[in-house]
């Protein structure tokens, strides 16, 4: 598991199993097998065997140790719905998500219909709880079946990555999905995505109040065409509560709305700006992690005398897919 991750839209990733197969022209060039080949047969390696499909029980219980809230991409280097993986595997993976219930944990397939029918048998008429999130990676319009098995599946959070954009989408139906994410292709034998594929699904999105998340350009390597589309970076993401029983949560008291964590641990620094975090005592900007973007700051004023920040200086940005408790 990566503490840290260089994905822009998570903060880090955790691999309980590895390796795949391709099922779509999606997954022609895949960076995960790309990056798990070189180290095919060296000994000790954790890609000793290459990009075969392996479980790894010794990492089920990863995200228990990490006490600080985070975005978790779950399985960055595999599927979790493969149809290897066995049922009581993939029964660990959500039993440890569901304890862990301080982190958001994302989960992304391309096998739509499997993740349909597990979370239909696991959860029954419920929902899964609201920090596990559940998405589908499609490359064009011919993946809209799994658009269609993700909007029917027993998710909360609902999400599409559309990477690596290979054609155009066409009308996408955004129904019950909150969150869209697009990128280009990037490695050696990187396809090109089109401005006009992009343009249109971010039109689609506004139309639709989806948040948009422009992840790359692509090219040899995944920063080499930047992240601007129009001339700005696209940085949306959902908002709201980040689980269900605990975690992130929003308050209200004499100070205004502010950040609150349950079970004694520690909030997220309360005054960020997307794409960057402001320090309001010194004003130095550092790196905003996703997990703190829902934060947004509408004044950096202290209240004169008190020592405090103005009652104002924080608001609370719902949107109309997720939607906090007290914002209702």
């Amino acid at each position: 598991m990566a503490d840290r991750s260089l994905i822009e839209w998570t903060d880090a990733t955790w691999n309980p199993v590895t390796g795949c197969t391709k099922i779509t022209r999606g997954c022609d060039n895949c960076y995960a097998e790309r990056i798990a080949e070189r180290f095919r047969g060296t000994q000790g390696h954790p890609f000793e065997r290459g990009f075969d499909l392996t479980l790894r029980p010794e990492r089920l219980q990863q995200p228990l140790s990490w006490k600080k809230p985070r975005m978790i991409f779950v399985n960055s280097m595999s599927d979790l719905f493969h149809k290897r993986v066995p049922r009581y595997f993939v029964d660990s993976v959500f039993d440890t998500m569901e304890a862990a219930d301080c982190h958001v944990f994302q989960v992304l397939t391309k096998r739509s219909s499997l993740m349909r029918h597990y979370l239909r048998g696991r959860y029954g008429e419920d929902l899964a709880p609201s920090h596990i999130w559940c998405g589908v990676s499609v490359e064009d319009q011919h993946g809209s079946a799994r658009i269609k098995h993700l909007r029917h599946s027993q998710a909360t959070v609902r999400f599409l990555s559309i990477e690596p954009l290979l054609g155009p989408m066409g009308k996408i139906d955004l129904k019950d999905i909150a969150w869209v994410i697009v990128g280009g292709e990037s490695g050696p034998r990187a396809r090109p995505m089109e401005k006009a594929w992009v343009q249109d699904i971010r039109q689609q999105c506004e139309d639709a109040a989806v948040p948009f998340f422009f992840k790359q350009w692509g090219g040899r390597t995944p920063k080499a065409g930047g992240r601007l589309l129009d001339g700005k970076e696209h940085n949306a993401m959902p908002a709201g509560e980040y689980s269900k029983s605990g975690g992130l949560r929003c308050d209200s008291d004499e100070n205004g709305w502010r950040p609150q964590l349950e079970h004694g641990t520690q909030p997220p620094r309360p005054v960020p700006s997307s794409p960057k975090e402001v320090s309001a005592a010194s004003g130095r900007v550092r790196p905003l992690s996703p997990a703190n973007r829902h934060w947004v700051a509408i004044s950096k004023r202290a209240a004169k005398g008190q020592g405090r920040r103005d009652p104002t200086a924080l608001r609370c940005r719902c949107t109309p897919a997720v939607l906090h408790a007290p914002c209702r």
